[in-house]
């Protein structure tokens, strides 16, 4: 079976292997339409989307007051959660609506997978020997995730608008949660697709490696199939 998978953000969809060239929806289907794939069985849309607000939250809880509580701005909101496969906890967020809609006329068999589910299950699995500390920073926002022997310890959003503040809020955080182990640090293009942010995001890391042992640079659009996607099982896709 043929598998097709994207990443889907606010600027839109992209292919893996041609990272920042965006396309809309419509485009995407288009495309399908031109290649005679809508309705097509055999094909397999997988799109990993950049999920604006979410919640860790124990498996049994009630999701909706807490997410009601958390974004007062966004109450109501039809949600969805994920088990994060420990028994203990759950990632909850908010449906996106219109690639759902998008993802069901186009292709029978899809999975719209929140990135931040991805980066909660991969920093939990590759705790196991030490505590780990992952960060996800993009133009806006910076999503911060750790964990120890395989149990998710942190997982927040913050919003730096400088580079003071960006190293604050991840050492803020390694002090909290004593993670001083490793950090792996991840954005969402290569760093030759950031233009002059480039150089905000090697200066940060650069500053921020004497305080763990070891520091890692990834990139999605190279690990979304080879690293990420690889901590889920068959079942969930």
């Amino acid at each position: 079976m043929k598998s097709v998978l994207l990443l889907y953000g606010k600027r839109g969809l992209q292919a893996l292997n041609r990272p920042g060239n965006y396309f809309s929806t419509e485009e995407f289907q288009e495309e399908c339409t031109r290649q005679q794939l809508i309705g097509n069985t055999q094909v397999v849309l997988r799109i990993i989307f950049d999920c604006e607000r979410f919640l860790v939250l124990p498996e049994v809880a009630e999701q909706q007051p807490f997410f009601d509580f958390q974004y007062p701005e966004h109450a109501g909101a039809l949600l969805a959660s994920r088990s994060l496969g420990d028994g203990m906890q759950k990632i909850v967020y908010e449906l996106n609506l219109s690639l759902k809609s998008m993802a069901e006329k186009t292709l029978p068999h899809h999975h719209l997978l929140p990135d931040v589910y991805l980066f909660a299950r991969y920093c939990m699995a590759v705790s196991r020997k030490s505590p780990v500390m992952f960060v996800y920073w993009q133009p806006g926002h910076m999503d911060i995730f750790t964990a120890r022997n395989q149990q998710l310890c942190f997982a927040n959003r913050f919003q730096p608008r400088t580079e003071e503040e960006a190293r604050y809020f991840i050492l803020s955080v390694r002090e909290s949660f004593n993670h001083e182990q490793e950090l792996l640090f991840c954005t969402e293009l290569p760093d030759e697709s950031y233009g002059e942010d480039s150089r905000r995001i090697t200066a940060v890391t650069e500053q921020l490696r004497p305080y763990f042992g070891r520091l890692q640079r990834m990139n999605l659009c190279q690990s979304a199939a080879t690293v990420f996607l690889e901590n889920i099982s068959d079942e969930i896709l």
